[in-house]
């Protein structure tokens, strides 16, 4: 393993003009949505569910940071014709992906590379991780999140009981 990839942490990974994952947190956290690709169906859906319920995500306190590595051409290019309210990471060397799991191999003839895999985590505002969604229903995967955070927001304070912390490794 690279010894620089062991020192990386959320704290340390910078994400946009210098600002750490931990910059980005509201009051009570962020929302961490890896998604493979911001141009394919599944994914504009996914995006347009979020965007039009990202108000609410925002009332329990929440930022929310959509994490891809497709370019960042593209991922410009959706963000505008979406009309997205919240960033869209290009995770370029896949830090953060490696660091969260996401990673997995996609079969493209004669090829195999590695892509970001869908999965959203919620964190606190020290970015333990309080809820992790795999199955991801991309048009109403915004319930998945209002649901949890429903019947769980009082979960998201730092009280250093987490259910786990991003910081472990597999």
């Amino acid at each position: 393993m690279n010894p620089v990839e062991d020192e990386l942490t959320p704290s340390t990974i910078k994400i946009f003009d210098g600002q750490t994952l931990h910059d980005m947190t509201g009051v009570n956290g962020i929302i961490l949505v890896f998604v493979p690709d911001t141009k394919g169906i599944s994914s504009q859906l996914q995006l347009k569910d979020i965007r039009n319920n990202y108000h609410k995500i925002r009332s329990y306190g929440l930022n929310v940071l959509i994490i891809s590595s497709e370019s960042e051409e593209n991922i410009d290019i959706h963000t505008e014709e979406l009309s997205l309210s919240f960033p869209v990471y290009h995770d370029h060397d896949n830090h953060l992906s490696k660091l969260f799991n996401t990673l997995g191999k996609q079969f493209q003839n004669p090829y195999i590379s590695e892509r970001t895999k869908r999965r959203t985590f919620i964190l606190n505002q020290k970015l333990q991780t309080k809820h992790v969604i795999d199955d991801i229903h991309p048009g109403s995967h915004t319930d998945d999140i209002l649901n949890y955070l429903n019947k769980n927001s009082s979960k998201l304070a730092v009280d250093g009981s987490s259910e786990q912390t991003i910081h472990s490794r597999e």
